[in-house]
């Protein structure tokens, strides 16, 4: 996903995203880390 900045020279647009999984990675540390909201809980 890549983050930007709207400039007002262009219209007014509205986005909407749904996901089950994310995945966080610290590139300098070299870590990892994810979700996933339908995975069940492992005892």
């Amino acid at each position: 996903m890549t983050i930007w900045e709207s400039t007002c020279l262009l219209p007014p647009t509205s986005a909407a995203m749904g996901y089950r999984k994310i995945t966080w990675t610290h590139e300098i540390a070299g870590t990892e880390a994810s979700d996933d909201w339908r995975k069940p809980l492992e005892s």
